[in-house]
């Protein structure tokens, strides 16, 4: 399992919280994950950095990803600061809203996948991260399947000796999928029947799902069928507590169900990344295919 993990840096933040962000990636090298996945635009701007410490720091067998078409937020930087200063006084926490797995819609990405500005931000991205493995466009539509932008990318990619893939923060969708590229990475939310066993649109492509414990529980909360065999495949899980294993049997049914795929895993959180981690690390092929057999 953990050799098909990677680390989700989307809220990695260097800055005031760098000691912070630095651990949470040494808890996931302790655990064997190797891969992680960044944006201009994660961590407030500054995740790239913090990997880029980690990549300079001659850490044999990493694998990047990176992505065009965000940007980073303004004063990024600072704005960590302000983050660190407020929760002195207030305690604030990023908080989460109400998640339910959507299909992908047109028209909301402001991505520029201009050949000029892909290059550009794929140069910026590498001069911060040291190595880029993947590379992918960012929040990608059906539109942006196009050779203006696939070609282009096939190119950047290519100066950079990596492989081009396309990412969205919607379910992985068929026809969102058919115009890009063979060979190319997708990286998109798990659908919810590929938690239940019943996977349906399942390319032949490589996959990177996310979203895959929020899937799972908004799947338990629609479907008390679905949530009594989660909670028989969380028993299965041979170490956490009941929170720990009941992520734990997500990411196995995740890992049985669509054995083609990267997982990616990602919290702020220390102490629960370990705990997760170790419980994943105690997972081969054979407990996952146990734990997404297991039913009440």
């Amino acid at each position: 399992m953990i050799h098909r993990l990677i680390f989700g840096c989307g809220r990695l933040t260097g800055g005031a919280s760098e000691r912070e962000a630095l651990a949470l990636v040494d808890a996931c090298l302790e655990a064997g994950v190797r891969h992680f996945d960044t944006a201009p635009s994660y961590g407030l701007g500054t995740a790239e950095g913090v990997i880029g410490k980690v990549v300079r720091s001659g850490v044999a067998g990493l694998t990047v990803t990176a992505k065009v078409g965000s940007v980073p937020p303004r004063l990024g930087l600072a704005k960590t600061w302000a983050r660190a200063a407020r929760r002195l006084v207030t305690s604030e926490r990023p908080r989460l809203g109400g998640f339910a797995p959507e299909e992908p819609r047109e028209g909301r990405s402001t991505a520029d996948f201009s050949e000029s500005a892909m290059r550009a931000s794929a140069t910026r991205s590498c001069a911060a991260l040291g190595q880029i493995d993947w590379l992918l466009l960012h929040e990608a539509e059906a539109r942006h399947a196009d050779p203006a932008v696939t070609v282009a990318l096939d190119r950047i990619a290519a100066e950079h000796g990596a492989r081009a893939g396309y990412s969205h923060g919607a379910m992985f969708s068929a026809p969102t999928d058919a115009g890009f590229p063979d060979g190319w990475i997708a990286q998109a939310g798990i659908r919810p029947e590929w938690l239940t066993g019943s996977p349906r649109e399942l390319p032949e492509r490589p996959l990177v799902l996310h979203s895959i414990v929020l899937t799972g529980q908004w799947l338990a909360d629609q479907d008390a069928g679905f949530a009594n065999r989660l909670a028989a495949a969380a028993q299965l899980v041979e170490s956490g507590d009941p929170a720990t294993r009941r992520i734990a049997a997500c990411y196995a049914l995740a890992s049985a169900h669509v054995p083609q795929a990267h997982l990616i895993v990602a919290s702020s959180h220390i102490g629960r990344l370990r705990a997760v981690l170790a419980a994943l690390g105690s997972l081969d092929a054979e407990r996952c295919a146990a734990i997404a057999a297991a039913r009440p």
